[in-house]
């Protein structure tokens, strides 16, 4: 267990609907000796909210004194689109105490929607670098805490949902003795520490009916408010099964907060895909003609920003052209005016005589 390993794995979390507050984990793995997962929650705001992704260690696997440095990135993966992928690093310290690192904000849940395939599953692939082992002395030391949160936990006093997903491991090691291929169970842990502060993650599952659509109970108001000035938006939609009915509410949800964003924020790219999102919400069966003549007109704004913009620099360039012309001038009259104060001095009795 002393070796330097490397591991590369995907894994794929079933069921990730964008209405939950539920927490994912990944099936364990071994690195290292240990038993490790990954695990993604949506953690919500009242203006919004971000997808949380953490790095998280078994400790009930550990040897006494056992710590490791690891180097770690989590990938979140775009299917048939690479270069959309959203990718995070980081480096943490792990031990028994410490057994969780990652990312409070990984992703904007206003843009979680585009990662999530037809049967909301979510993919991320990780990559660890598993740094030489470290044993404790008997005697304590003071060890300076790592930068990424880590959190705390005692493995009595919480409980692991549920695993919904699946993994798929390639393994790199430079000491094979080390490696180990078996999946197994671990002690799991459902605490994540964010600067500085232990929290504990329980699974919120508060939800309303509304016109037939589960909705969180934060969404009530803008879900009520949707179908009383559109009362007809879901006449059309026939879909009896509970998740694909939540899956379309929420792409509903996530697109009109896209559509919310400032110009500024709102790039190009994100009114491309809030149409492909418009026409699969078309497709089964929404009424949206106001949402996409409201697409329509942010487009439009769009270009007029662009327009704006380029005729922005223009004029700046002209302005500074202006001003230097201004400084030039300005030293020519400086130079004029002392040539004619020179010239109107008076001369003198003795330059006269």
């Amino acid at each position: 267990m002393d070796g330097h390993m490397k591991k590369k794995l995907t894994c794929v979390f079933k069921h990730f609907c964008l209405q939950d507050d539920e927490c994912h984990y990944s099936l364990p793995f071994k690195v290292a000796g240990c038993d490790w997962r990954l695990v993604a929650f949506p953690k919500r705001y009242t203006n919004g909210g971000y997808l949380s992704m953490y790095l998280d260690l078994a400790p009930g696997t550990l040897p006494p004194g056992w710590r490791r440095d690891v180097k770690f990135t989590l990938t979140l993966v775009k299917k048939g689109l690479p270069n959309l992928n959203k990718t995070l690093g980081g480096q943490g310290c792990f031990d028994a105490e410490n057994n969780s690192c990652g990312f409070e904000e990984f992703l904007p849940l206003s843009k979680l929607w585009r990662y999530l395939d037809d049967n909301n599953k979510l993919t991320i692939t990780a990559e660890l670098d598993v740094m030489p082992a470290i044993v404790l002395p008997e005697e304590p030391v003071n060890i300076i805490e790592p930068s990424l949160s880590c959190n705390q936990a005692d493995d009595a006093s919480v409980h692991r949902s549920q695993v919904d997903s699946f993994c798929q491991v390639e393994q790199k090691t430079e000491n094979p003795s080390n490696q180990d291929s078996n999946v197994n169970g671990g002690a799991g842990f459902n605490t994540v520490a964010s600067d500085n502060t232990l929290k504990e993650i329980q699974p919120v599952k508060e939800t309303t009916v509304v016109n037939g659509f589960e909705v969180l109970s934060c969404q009530v108001q803008s879900v009520k408010l949707i179908f009383e000035r559109h009362p007809d938006i879901a006449v059309e939609f026939y879909a009896k099964n509970q998740h694909l009915r939540n899956a379309c509410l929420s792409f509903l949800l996530s697109l009109v907060e896209t559509l919310c964003q400032s110009l500024e924020k709102l790039s190009n790219e994100d009114l491309v895909e809030a149409d492909i999102a418009l026409t699969y919400l078309k497709d089964a069966g929404f009424k949206v003609d106001w949402l996409e003549k409201k697409l329509d007109q942010l487009k439009d704004k769009k270009e007029k920003e662009k327009s704006c913009l380029a005729r922005l620099q223009e004029i700046e360039e002209n302005l500074q052209k202006l001003k230097q012309k201004c400084s030039e001038l300005n030293v020519l009259a400086e130079e004029e005016k002392t040539d004619l104060s020179a010239t109107r001095t008076a001369l003198s009795f003795n330059d006269i005589v």
